[in-house]
């Protein structure tokens, strides 16, 4: 999850100008990557953590040669998303993790997790990921010095030739 949107909540319970707020992306299959540095330059991936990470891009996993069309860790671009294939010491053998992420540099590689695979929408043709939403989300909240509990969006169809618009539960 994306911290940035709730930040704000964050600091009316942890007042203090100096808390330092650090990110790490873990989950139940290995520990992934950690902020290292205390500028917002994404956090670095570990590779040294006995896991094999490969990347494909989340609209090339339906394709049927999907396995195929995975890139190793020195195949990456920045500014792009994939999807994270992961193989273990652990006895995992290329699972799918189902998050998102977005690297922001190659040499060492930083990203941030930008959502998870379905959580995107892409009902006439935007192809809106959860990033994009926390993103818009966050520069609203900062701007009108708002804070939010929880969010979701969804599209809402006008007609059944594609027109609608998203729709906002915050």
């Amino acid at each position: 999850v994306n911290f940035e949107p709730y930040k704000s909540t964050f600091k009316k319970y942890i007042p203090k100008d100096d808390f330092l707020y650090v990110e790490a992306y873990n989950a139940s299959e290995g520990y992934f990557a950690i902020q290292d540095t205390f500028h917002n330059d994404g956090m670095r991936l570990l590779t040294d953590n006995g896991i094999y990470y490969e990347f494909i891009n989340p609209d090339d996993l339906k394709k049927q040669n999907a396995n195929e069309l995975t890139l190793s860790i020195d195949e990456i671009e920045v500014n792009k998303n994939y999807a994270i294939v992961i193989s273990g010491c652990n006895g995992l053998w290329r699972y799918i993790v189902g998050d998102t992420v977005c690297f922001n540099s190659t040499k060492p590689p930083r990203l941030k997790v930008t959502g998870r695979i379905e959580q995107h929408i892409n009902a006439f043709g935007e192809e809106v990921m959860i990033g994009n939403t926390d993103q818009a989300l966050t520069s609203t909240l900062l701007h009108l010095d708002l804070k939010i509990k929880d969010y979701t969006v969804a599209p809402y169809y006008l007609s059944n030739i594609n027109k609608g618009y998203h729709e906002w539960l915050i």
